[in-house]
């Protein structure tokens, strides 16, 4: 039941916000009486906070050898189309965060950490002082386009961003952010 509660919460958040969907909404949407969404949530709050979970991902590691960028490039787009399999959540987490919630805020800073665990590893031995800053411009630039597609197309940004002709284009950003043989 748990999890048609979270169903319904995703969706109804989704498509019409957090503020304007009230804990009635969400068990109607999924059969359920107020008490019963109550009994695994306590709050709406908490509802959006069990929401807010992102994959879990191990760091890369950087590849034996001589710097890649091309797969380097390829490993930061694995990151970026994991958390784009979640297009309701960040949809959610847009309009919630814009909005001053602290929750929405917390996950975000905690999406930022993540990535800079996850692909941090990969570009320290190339960009050593600049790692920080390499992984700010990875992480607006994947963000921007995710975003950008968001205002363009609500309901169909993730599928435009899968699209062959948006990942190369995605693909060429992220090369130009990271760092080329002589740049060290």
């Amino acid at each position: 039941m748990r999890e048609r509660i979270l169903a319904a919460a995703e969706e109804l958040f989704s498509a019409r916000g957090f503020a304007a969907t009230s804990v009635r909404e969400i068990g109607r949407c999924c059969g359920v009486t107020d008490a019963a969404v109550f009994y695994y949530f306590p709050t709406k709050q908490d509802i959006l906070s069990a929401l807010l979970k992102g994959p879990e991902m191990e760091p890369f590691q950087p590849a034996p050898g001589p710097f890649d960028p091309a797969a380097t490039a390829d490993m930061v787009l694995e990151v970026f189309y994991r958390w784009l399999e979640q297009p309701a959540l960040h949809r959610i987490l847009a309009i919630q965060a814009f909005d001053g919630d602290s929750t929405a805020q917390g996950f975000t800073a905690q999406m930022i950490e993540s990535f800079m665990s996850v692909v941090g590893p990969m570009l320290r031995p190339v960009c050593r002082e600049r790692t920080q800053e390499v992984l700010y411009t990875l992480l607006i630039s994947t963000s921007g386009a995710m975003y950008g597609a968001m205002l363009r197309d609500p309901a169909g940004y993730a599928e435009a961003l899968r699209a062959p002709g948006a990942r190369a284009r995605l693909r060429e950003i992220v090369l130009l952010a990271l760092p080329v043989e002589g740049a060290r």
